[in-house]
């Protein structure tokens, strides 16, 4: 069997843990998958658009290019985002079916009903977006009765937050993926190396594993390719924050920092971008801290005002902790597409995008005092932040979805033994992955 670890040819360099763009590099979009055959491709997957998250984006834009690539596809999912009900629907070309979200254990939706429809259906191959406890291996594990290649990108380790026994819970559970998963799948995606590294859940992968990074909406790179970087930074000082608004996101470490910043640049502004349990808490802090008339808290965007807040930015932070739920850290792509620097914790996942101190700067995680040095470093620094931001718009084009999306291509055509490309150029970014 092939070795997948090694590393592919690509137009771009890379290393294990961080992503170098090479200088003068462009993409080239290619017509390849017009010679491609047409695949009846489902997918299953715990969300959908329009909730509002890193899986849900990704599974949309990569089902939107695989449609515009003349591929038939269906997203088996939950309702959620929309009222709690089942609905048979078109979707940008994309075939969705989705079920009520009706009872959980612990956080985790029961979503059998998504699992059992995948025996309904007819498909050419069978593609699995976990890791979600009891969807993903029963999903999966139907996909292997009917005899179907099966395909799981991993996401994340399943993981909860709340204490105690569910802490223990994940512990056993993660375990058991450990064993059960290179035998519930034909091929295995992570998105980042950092992350496949330091998971439980991968660390009997094998030659199995691959790595394929998440992708950025062809909007961001859109404004990115029509805008120039500029200087921004007088009298504004503009930080943005994007996320879901839950403790492994490190907003609270954000506004403990900020209120270190203030001391420095007190009329510095942070615009908190999104909806969670935490926020009634975060607002409380704010006031604490005194931060009232520098922190704006904004509840999930459309997606034109999301981009208008980028654009409108000076600095992205993604300051998460040291949770097993941040594999990449779509925001970060997004905020380089717009030519933005971004200041992220230094964790598996987005220590695979950033280069520290050439298109941003890394952290400790819940670390505020080292957060509030760096954000002050760059809002004082304007050539930086047009460099940093310079640098990381030309990375983020080698994310577009069309390159994604023709990487599973490859990879879907070789599941189903599918003749291999003549070429041994891969136009998207694969992340060396050392073989445990």
């Amino acid at each position: 069997m092939t070795n997948v670890f090694h590393t592919r040819k690509t137009l771009f360099s890379w290393d294990s843990k961080l992503i170098n763009v090479s200088n003068g590099a462009t993409v080239r979009k290619s017509n390849d998958s017009e010679d491609q055959d047409v695949l009846k491709i489902c997918q299953v997957s715990s969300c959908f658009i329009p909730s509002n998250g890193g899986v849900e984006t990704f599974v949309y834009n990569l089902s939107k290019s695989l449609v515009q690539n003349g591929h038939q596809v269906k997203v088996i999912t939950s309702s959620r985002g929309k009222s709690p009900s089942y609905y048979h629907e078109q979707v940008d070309g994309i075939d969705v079916v989705r079920y009520p979200e009706k009872h959980f254990f612990l956080e985790t939706p029961i979503l059998y009903p998504i699992a059992l429809r995948v025996m309904k259906e007819d498909y050419d191959l069978l593609h699995v977006h976990g890791i979600v406890p009891g969807l993903t291996e029963l999903a999966a594990l139907i996909g292997r009765l009917k005899r179907k290649p099966v395909l799981i990108t991993y996401h994340c380790d399943a993981e909860n937050n709340s204490k105690y026994i569910s802490r223990i819970i994940n512990i056993g559970y993660n375990f058991l993926v450990k064993y059960a998963l290179p035998m519930m799948a034909d091929r295995i995606v992570a998105t980042t190396s950092s992350y496949a590294e330091t998971s439980v859940g991968l660390s009997r992968a094998g030659e199995k594993l691959t790595i394929i990074p998440c992708g950025v909406g062809e909007e961001y790179l859109r404004y990115g390719a029509t805008h120039d970087v500029v200087g921004a930074l007088e009298n504004h000082h503009r930080l943005l924050f994007v996320g879901k608004l839950h403790k492994y996101k490190g907003v609270k470490d954000l506004l403990n920092a900020l209120s270190i910043v203030k001391g420095e640049i007190p009329e510095v502004q942070l615009k908190i971008v999104g909806d969670g349990k935490e926020r009634e808490r975060l607002e409380a802090l704010s006031s604490n801290l005194g931060l009232d008339s520098n922190v704006s808290f904004l509840s999930r965007l459309p997606p034109r005002e999301l981009l208008e807040a980028f654009k409108r930015s000076d600095v992205v932070v993604l300051p998460s902790i040291n949770s097993r739920r941040e594999a990449l850290g779509i925001v970060i792509l997004e905020a380089m597409a717009m030519g933005k620097p971004v200041i992220a914790s230094k964790i598996p996942g987005p220590e695979s995008v950033i280069e520290d101190g050439k298109d941003g700067l890394l952290v400790r995680p819940q670390s505020p005092a080292e957060l509030a040095d760096a954000i002050i470093h760059l809002l004082k620094n304007e050539r930086l932040c047009l460099a940093m931001g310079q640098n990381g718009k030309q990375k983020a084009n080698g994310f577009s979805y069309d390159l994604i999306a023709r990487e599973y291509e490859k990879l879907y055509s070789e599941m189903l033994g599918a003749e291999q490309s003549q070429s041994n150029v891969s136009v998207v970014p694969v992340l060396h992955v050392r073989q445990r």
